[in-house]
């Protein structure tokens, strides 16, 4: 019993090792999150302020009413550690990630240890923890709510293959909790890896003490809240959060959506009618199917009913609307995508999974002795879980080699599950246990040794993207696993310092964020951040479509800054003027309106044009390297 003991506080010691390397990192990074992140910081940092101005009833209501575009629950996760940290924003993304991280890699090994020795399972749990995977969602980047998403799903999982789910109250109120998490964290994904498995799992192998009436009614209440969810936006009129999204088509698709749901509804209603009449030869079971899928489905419900128009066009819009437009350039085909895939994750813990198998294989037939069965009795789990495996990568799979959603974050979830999967077939039935042991730490330490190195690098590093990562660990970390910013000037404060001087002395006259789609030198979802922090009203350009010689909605109480791209010189010169042209046609279909008048207004104060439309430069400067900002205003007419 005592050596059983030490195994386990063995076992949870070496599980540190991978928050111990996500802190390392975000410890060494300088840079605040980019892109989806900024928005989710953005709402965090609002609850935040409530909180720091004394307005503890706005500050309570905030936890549900402040959201930004993507109106999910990932934001309020981030505001514990903003308190904690007194308002410190690099700290408090130090603290969510490594809050996740350690969740992930505690519920990887939990699910290892059901079919492995604790050793073994803590190794596993460490090697695909110090992922791209886990340690940032598969995204490369900071505070994306993927991070969250992982440990969420893999915690689902666990409790999923359990054989006496819903019947122990215990395993299903940790089963309710982390699948409601999964649909608030990332709904979408939520679905499309845990729909299918859900309800083949349950038909399989629960109907032993779940009869079809209970199964039907379960399934039922998600079907019922989400037709009430899509009526409350056609009744008694259209909503207009629906109809201004992307008419007609979004309109289009939503009515199609009710109309099958509606169907659904139903049927399974007309079903439980007809078993409702015969509920006297309906045998009652003991257990909790129906009550857990009440309770999901009802928070879902209530979290998204004041906020399911954002919703609806959050996910039409990176689907099939205007946002993925942008992504239909030069989609690889399906061997690229897998040598893609492949080279992302870290092209050496497939090899790893390779060799392991091979010498077990070859072990098995050289000996002559019985291969002990770990952990005989969990057979019908280990059989759950290559059922949920298969099924929860089917429509993710399908998608990400067949459509336009090619990004690797989208499978990255069940990348990690598949190789979870991987790792149990290989090693649970083998009686070579200490040299599977040798071979995964010998793997974990170069792991660990090469991820140390390559964020402990003395040079100055002004991007998460490494294009020049050194052979090796391109092998073992993959392509995309981002390096930490360490620049000692950060050009956000000095754009800020650029600006607010100006803003001051114009009373706060807004300031108009005609930025690139770039994230360098300028992410604009950033800047207007940053603005917000230092108390300066900013926003982006009001047009919702790029057309040349149209600037009227700019009035005099904008001030437009516009920032040099690509190095780009805010001159005045006729060869900086046709070549800023040429980059504007080049990218009338592929860039956003934001970044087109970006590019327009460029071409216009080289080009010596602005007066044109009566606005003046009032100055420029250059703020970060080579990099010049520049505000605009508009001429006052006497």
């Amino acid at each position: 019993m005592f050596s059983n003991l030490k195994r386990i506080k063995l076992s949870y010691l070496i599980l540190l090792i991978a928050p111990s390397f996500t802190f390392f990192w975000h410890f060494t990074n300088t840079q605040l999150p980019l892109s989806d992140a900024v928005d989710y910081l953005n709402s965090a940092h609002s609850i935040y302020s409530f909180l720091l101005s004394g307005q503890y009833f706005d500050f309570f209501i905030s936890f549900f009413n402040e959201r930004g575009w993507r109106p999910i629950i990932f934001q309020l996760f981030i505001v514990p550690f903003l308190i904690v940290s007194f308002g410190d924003m690099n700290l408090a993304v130090i603290l969510t990630h490594v809050f996740f991280n350690s969740l992930s890699v505690l519920f990887i090994f939990k699910l290892f240890s059901k079919f492995l020795n604790l050793y073994t399972s803590a190794i596993c749990a460490l090697i695909l923890s110090l992922s791209l995977n886990v340690m940032f969602g598969g995204e490369p980047l900071p505070l994306f709510s993927e991070i969250a998403f992982v440990p969420f799903f893999i915690a689902t999982i666990y409790y999923l293959i359990n054989s006496d789910l819903f019947k122990n109250k215990r395993k299903t109120n940790l089963f309710i909790l982390f699948f409601t998490l999964c649909l608030l964290t990332r709904p979408v994904e939520a679905i499309l890896y845990l729909l299918l498995p859900l309800i083949i799992i349950i038909y399989k192998r629960h109907t032993n003490y779940l009869n079809m009436y209970e199964i039907i009614k379960g399934f039922f209440f998600p079907i019922f809240f989400l037709w009430v969810l899509f009526t409350s936006r056609l009744i008694p009129k259209i909503s207009d959060s629906i109809l201004k999204i992307d008419p007609p088509n979004s309109l289009d698709i939503f009515i199609n959506f009710f109309i099958l749901i509606s169907l659904t509804f139903l049927i399974l209603s007309a079903t439980l009618y007809v078993f409702k009449k015969r509920q006297s030869q309906i045998k009652q079971s003991n257990n909790y199917f129906v009550k857990s899928m009440f309770i999901t489905s009802l928070i879902t419900w209530l979290w998204y009913t004041p906020r399911f128009g954002s919703l609806y066009g959050w996910v039409y819009d990176t689907s099939i609307g205007n946002q993925l437009s942008y992504m239909k350039q030069n989609i690889p085909s399906f061997l690229e995508l897998v040598s893609l895939t492949i080279r992302t994750n870290g092209v050496m813990v497939f090899l790893l999974c390779i060799f392991l198998y091979i010498c077990n294989f070859v072990f098995k037939l050289l000996s002559s002795q019985e291969v002990p069965n770990i952990k005989k009795n969990q057979t019908n789990i280990y059989a759950n879980l290559n059922m949920i495996v298969l099924t929860s990568s089917l429509l993710p799979m399908l998608i990400y080699f067949t459509t336009f959603q090619t990004s690797f974050r989208k499978i990255s979830t069940i990348v990690t599950i598949i190789l979870i999967l991987l790792f149990i077939t290989i090693l649970k039935n083998t009686k070579n246990i200490k040299f599977n042991n040798i071979i995964l730490t010998f793997f974990l330490v170069i792991q660990s040794f090469t991820l140390y190195n390559y964020i402990d690098s003395s040079q100055d590093n002004e991007f998460w993207q490494d294009t020049k990562k050194e052979y090796y660990v391109e092998k073992i970390l993959g392509t995309e696993f981002p390096k930490p910013v360490n620049k000692k000037v950060n050009q956000y404060n000095e754009l800020v310092e650029f600006i607010k001087n100006s803003y001051e002395k114009n009373s706060g006259n807004k300031i108009i964020l005609a930025l690139s789609d770039s994230p360098f030198p300028i992410e604009r979802y950033h800047m207007k951040f940053m603005c917000k922090v230092y108390m300066i009203h900013c926003d982006f350009l009001p047009f919702k479509s790029f057309k040349k010689n149209n600037l009227d909605l700019l009035n005099e109480n904008y001030q437009i800054l516009i920032v040099s791209s690509k190095k780009s010189s805010l001159d005045i010169s006729n060869g900086i003027a046709n070549s800023i042209k040429n980059n504007l046609n080049d990218s009338l279909k592929t860039s956003s309106p934001i970044e087109l008048y970006s590019i327009y207004l460029h071409y216009l104060h080289s080009s010596n044009n602005l007066a044109m439309y009566n606005l003046n430069v009032e100055k420029c400067e250059i703020f970060y390297k080579d990099f010049s900002a520049c505000l605009i205003s508009k001429k006052i007419e006497n």
